[in-house]
């Protein structure tokens, strides 16, 4: 069966190893992080992809500062020039990051700080397909936060994975949402034949939740020994 790595990367860091993950990013992805307002997530935006280039440059036996990325029509990146490489793909919300990484083809990766959304209905009515907000409707208080968070990253790994992003209508397809269920797509009616995409549960402790989408059958192992852990 095909295996997904999925390395966690901790993003509160100290300012010296901060300035170590700066250093490796190129020109643009530092004129890119000086475009955000607050610092945290100036600062978080940084080591996150300091970290991707990390993980990625050990699968590609080179320096992390070497690494040139290109980018596929909806912005998904990708490695250019002298290394080939896996497929992999970045998520990260709050102070937590995820890189994931296969040889399997294209995969996606999604993680959400689960944080209380006061109004959770309208959220859910503009993203949500029907099944999803009547399911969503069903549970009480207690269950209906995580269960909404397992459908938005549910639904968003898949997105991540074709490379759609933005572009895609996440109320073409319903996803499985509640926590204890197995990752899964209920129904898909897009018409590019993506009805065979599987998804995994990531299983990141209390404060997030998180999916990982890929085509064929595969295994995941996450790695919470993920770099940079200074802080």
């Amino acid at each position: 069966m095909n295996r997904c790595q999925v390395h966690a990367i901790h993003l509160d860091v100290s300012e010296s190893e901060r300035t170590v993950c700066r250093d490796i990013l190129s020109q643009e992805e530092v004129a890119r992080s000086e475009k955000f307002v607050r610092s945290e997530h100036r600062h978080r935006w940084i080591v996150a992809r300091a970290g991707l280039r990390r993980v990625l440059a050990d699968y590609c036996s080179s320096a992390p500062e070497s690494l040139e990325f290109g980018s596929q029509k909806y912005g998904k990146p990708f490695l250019v020039g002298d290394y080939i490489g896996p497929h992999f793909n970045l998520s990260h919300s709050g102070d937590l990051a995820l890189v994931a990484v296969t040889e399997a083809g294209p995969v996606g990766v999604d993680v959400e700080y689960k944080r209380p959304i006061r109004d959770w209905q309208s959220v859910a009515k503009r993203f949500f397909s029907p099944l999803e907000n009547e399911l969503l409707a069903s549970l009480n208080d207690k269950d209906r936060l995580s269960a909404f968070y397992c459908c938005w990253t549910r639904k968003e790994a898949v997105i991540k994975a074709t490379g759609e992003g933005l572009t895609a209508r996440l109320d073409s397809f319903d996803v499985s949402l509640t926590p204890d269920a197995p990752a899964q797509i209920l129904d898909d009616r897009r018409r590019s034949g993506n009805s065979n995409w599987r998804l995994e549960n990531l299983y990141l402790g209390e404060e997030f939740v998180g999916a990982v989408a890929l085509r064929s059958p595969f295994e995941v192992a996450v790695d919470f020994h993920g770099c940079p852990q200074d802080g």
